[in-house]
């Protein structure tokens, strides 16, 4: 039984160095974004959320504003830094 615990922890060892995936973070950051830019939940974008997470992190945005710094430590504002270049055009974003 150690043995293979041992065996088990020596292959997983390689992944425990590897970045956690935050994309759950990033829909949570993007979506709060968009309830702010007057979106609703569950009528105007998809999610498998309740909205009360989203409403949430929309207050603490509109309190102390939606500037994050991004994985290069450059201050980037929430939607552009979590959207990317896959998102469709929003003519609202960037116009304020």
């Amino acid at each position: 039984m150690l043995t293979a615990v041992l065996a088990l922890l020596l292959l997983r060892a390689p992944l425990m160095l590897q970045s956690l995936d935050t994309l759950d973070e990033s829909l949570v950051l993007v979506y709060a974004q968009e309830v702010l830019d007057g979106r609703v939940t569950h009528r105007d974008f998809f999610t498998v959320y309740g909205p009360a997470q989203f409403w949430l992190v929309a207050a603490f945005f509109k309190a102390l504003g939606s500037q994050s710094v991004d994985g290069t430590g450059r201050r980037t504002s929430a939607p552009s830094s979590c959207r990317g270049g896959d998102a469709p055009a929003d003519p609202k974003v960037g116009s304020e």
